[in-house]
């Protein structure tokens, strides 16, 4: 019954009944407002030789507040200054404005030590972009730094102490703790140095080290660089979030040189990088993009994806077949992909960092519960969800069904008021089985990613683009069909047709649906998030004690037991398994589909392993009188071919033990 009485959100539009026909529920494609925040890495203090030039320009059509936290090199915040910019205006802030809360500016953020990074929040969709002005009026932006992957941030070009323009690294640790960081140079001969120096930069604090520093040492750095040919090549490891700028000063300008091609982007010059990836594993997938398997039609999926991943990334790739059906375009290791369930895990993981690192948003840590945070509303709330936790609701025991329930939707209203109607529309619903019984719940994951943004003010989407996907370099990371990216180069979904042919669609879940279901990325990224689970690596986001904690959220913090295990042991978004085939504790995401797109992962945390798999298309069920064929005939056989190709170097053959 609970079924009938929930939104099937799946395809272009919500089906109603002709009883439900005047609740309208709009197409996902509307693009709603949302809180933002956006960072500043680095601003000039009205102190520097360098003047600080803000530029706020504003897209929306409504007025809106700005909201401006400031941080200086010793970590101190100040602030907030506060300031008001109108529909479609554009504001110029200089720092001295900023800091005495002259212009525009209506309270000051004061006077930092050193220079400034900021954070700006507003209601609208404000773009911020920040400079440095030298003294004949050129700009030089400030907002770009240098990507990091797997725990190290690679300069390709440092300036030596010679040189006539001075080549200075900031760096900014970003986490609640000291960050523990070593740097090593390569000079242009190729030596490296003999070894790396090694600093501690306290929580929130910036440190900026010119080449003289990192060749000569200083009293708070251990070791040097010493005397290279040439400049340098820097690789800056940490065992915590930092941010890293690459800036060059002259006598009358600076410049920031943080970016560079892709090509330069890699694990230091010591690690892995795509280019080097075994690509063998492609011919283990051709069999699925073959004739065989469909009658009148060329593929049994247009593309497929795969990967295999280890704890210094990704180790083997590749892509085949086409992006859209009809055209010749080949599927790319690069194509970012819809991942479906595998969305589950990183929403819980982005609610795991709030729960560790801000005790003041869920007060109660995991045992916060629903009338916690709707007290308000507790006399529209079924009774049997009032003291349901929010690690029974990410761990599929609260007992709420799958789909939300009907709610009135309006696309003109910021995305986090759309998911919160829709989540009042589901708690008023009797539960679809008693509390403590696993009842694997779509709708679960948007009750607690509504949460999170009813106690944070910040959208599911601002969140985690704050929490996972900057912090881990996802920069490929979005949400939604990429398609929808309006990049005739990423891959589209496909549905099977009665004649048997693939049509190309970018028809999605619901907006609202996708803290569970509605993350894209290419499988690199996917990687780094993957890479916190293995065992032999340390974890880029929160620590190894608070991620083992989480995959234990599914036993009871009373230490009774569970009321029925139901489909299996889910925590976190994941099914785990304890002990596979004697290599250890496994991981693996629900196989995640829109109806377009399947996805499936599976972690081997003991062995470092992980197994990516995604096909840009959806078999339908009672295709040639199976269910779920896209799972059973391409996405396990083709992760059983990864684990027992010469690539894996060690898992063993996976099992079928995952529930649908």
């Amino acid at each position: 019954m609970q079924e009938k009485q929930s939104v099937r959100l799946c395809r272009t539009c919500v089906k109603f009944t002709l009883a439900l026909l005047a609740i309208t529920v709009c197409s996902h494609f509307a693009r709603a407002q949302e809180e933002s925040t956006r960072h500043v890495p680095y601003l000039p203090s009205s102190n520097d030789t360098h003047t600080g030039v803000l530029r706020l320009i504003n897209h929306s059509e409504i007025n809106s507040g700005v909201r401006i936290t400031g941080f200086d090199d010793e970590g101190t915040e100040f602030g907030p200054a506060n300031l008001s910019i109108g529909g479609q205006e554009n504001l110029l802030i200089l720092t001295d404005q900023l800091e005495d809360g002259t212009g525009s500016v209506e309270v000051g953020l004061g006077h930092p030590v050193g220079s400034w990074r900021l954070q700006i929040e507003s209601n609208a969709d404000v773009e911020i972009t920040a400079y440095a002005e030298g003294a004949d009026g050129l700009l030089a932006s400030l907002q770009e730094t240098v990507q990091g992957e797997y725990g190290c941030w690679r300069v390709p070009t440092f300036y030596s102490a010679d040189n006539l323009a001075t080549s200075k690294l900031r760096v900014t640790n970003e986490s609640g703790e000291v960050a523990k960081i070593k740097i090593s140079g390569r000079d242009d001969r190729g030596t490296v140095s003999a070894s790396p120096i090694e600093l501690e930069v306290a929580s929130q604090v910036t440190k900026t080290l010119s080449a003289a520093d990192l060749e000569d040492g200083t009293s708070d750095i251990t070791g040097s660089l010493g005397n290279g040919r040439g400049n340098w090549q820097l690789a800056i490891e940490s065992d915590r979030l930092i941010t890293v700028m690459n800036l060059v000063e002259g006598d009358r300008a600076i410049s920031n040189v943080s970016s560079r091609p892709s090509y330069a982007v890699g694990h230091c010059w010591l690690g892995k990088t795509l280019a080097n990836a075994d690509r063998s594993i492609g011919k283990l997938l051709q069999a699925f993009v073959a004739p065989e398997g469909l009658e009148g039609t060329a593929q049994i999926t247009p593309a497929l994806y795969a990967a295999i991943i280890d704890e210094t990334g990704v180790r083997a790739i590749a892509a085949e077949g086409i992006k859209k059906f009809g055209t010749t375009t080949e599927a790319s290791i690069h194509d970012r992909l819809y991942l479906g369930s595998i969305t589950k895990p990183m929403t819980a993981t982005m609610i795991a960092t709030l729960v560790f690192e801000d005790e003041s948003v869920f007060t109660n840590g995991w045992d916060t519960s629903i009338q916690d945070v709707y007290g308000e509303f507790l006399d529209e709330i079924h009774e049997d969800y009032h003291e349901v936790k929010i690690r029974e609701i990410i761990t599929h025991l609260s007992g709420i069904g799958e789909y939300p329930g009907l709610w009135q939707d309006d696309p003109e209203l910021p995305i986090n008021e759309r998911r919160q109607a829709a989540v009042l529309a589901t708690l008023t619903l009797a539960p679809a089985a008693p509390r403590g019984r696993v009842t694997y719940s779509h709708a679960g994951y948007v009750v607690a990613a509504a949460m999170a943004e009813r106690l944070t003010g910040q959208s599911w989407e601002s969140l985690m683009r704050e929490r996972i996907f900057e912090p881990l370099g996802m920069a490929t990371a979005g949400f939604g069909p990429s398609a929808l990216l309006d990049d005739e180069n990423e891959p589209w979904g496909h549905r099977l047709s009665e004649d048997l042919e693939w049509n190309p669609t970018q028809d999605d879940w619901h907006v609202v649906l996708q803290p569970a279901v509605g993350v894209h990325s290419n499988m690199e990224d996917l990687g780094k998030f993957l890479q916190l689970w293995m065992y032999d690596k340390e974890p880029m986001l929160l620590n190894s004690e608070q991620l083992h904690s989480l995959m234990r959220l599914l036993f009871p913090a009373s230490g009774g037991t569970l009321l029925d295990l139901g489909s299996g042991l889910h925590s976190a978004g994941w099914s785990w398994v304890p002990s596979l085939l004697g290599y250890g504790e496994a991981l693996a995401s629900t196989p995640g589909s829109n109806g377009n797109w399947n996805s499936f992962v599976w972690v081997m945390r003991d062995i470092s392993r992980a197994y990516v798999v995604v096909t840009n298309s959806t078999l339908p069920d009672g295709h040639n009188g199976e269910r779920h064929p896209s799972i059973w005939r391409v996405l396990r056989p083709a992760v059983n071919r990864l684990a027992t190709s010469s690539a894996r170097s060690a898992p063993p053959s996976l099992p079928s033990i995952m529930s649908d």
